[in-house]
């Protein structure tokens, strides 16, 4: 079955760049969280997809 809907902006190191964001600054917001990953990885992707990203195991 071909995939459906937009390919993925996000990459296996983002997660990892992500997870470590998370760890150095637990109270940060949403918002914080995607421009901190932003300035680290050069991707933009909405909230929601930080959730995402980080309740998969």
């Amino acid at each position: 079955m071909a995939q459906r809907g937009r390919p993925a902006k996000r990459k296996a190191q983002d997660r990892v760049v992500l997870q470590r964001l998370t760890l150095s600054h637990p109270s940060a917001t949403w918002a914080a969280l995607r421009d901190e990953l932003h300035a680290h990885t050069g991707v933009w992707v909405h909230e929601q997809t930080l959730r995402t990203v980080l309740s998969r195991p």
